[in-house]
């Protein structure tokens, strides 16, 4: 994957939203809070959204929510531990068009009995998802 990282719309701002912004030829990693350790406020956004980067959702950001890969390209996490289990899955599909990528993502609900039999399988969100940001806000969306 060539480009990692993509300029944020100043729509994308919102308070826990993480991205990286230049500072004296450095990224630096900060997390917005209205009135970040960078000193940005409100007044600043279109010049912090020229200044920032936000690293594309990847396996590490997935990972770091508490997600585990399986042997394909979804990412697992147990929700409870009763004896049926229950799963949020995550499919994430990944595609570069003419400069421009798409991230879609797909989070099922699993019911499953062990690791062979399923009692239900649910689509419960499909969508872009450029960043880590955006997946917790899904998540929390959805109730998770």
């Amino acid at each position: 994957m060539e480009n990692k990282y993509y300029t944020p719309e100043i729509e994308e701002f919102h308070v826990g939203f993480e991205y990286e912004m230049l500072q004296k030829s450095e990224w630096i990693k900060d997390t917005y809070l209205c009135n970040s350790k960078l000193g940005v406020t409100f007044d600043d956004m279109p010049e912090l959204a020229k200044l920032s980067r936000v690293k594309y959702l990847d396996r590490e950001d997935i990972e770091s929510l508490g997600f585990e890969k399986d042997l394909g390209e979804r990412y697992r996490r147990k929700v409870d531990d009763n004896l049926i289990y229950n799963i949020i899955e995550i499919v994430p599909y990944y595609t570069m068009r003419q400069d421009e990528r798409e991230n879609l993502v797909r989070i099922y609900f699993i019911k499953q009995i062990n690791d062979f039999e399923q009692l239900a399988r649910s689509e419960i969100f499909r969508g872009d998802i450029k960043n880590k940001s955006e997946l917790k806000k899904v998540l929390k969306m959805i109730g998770l």
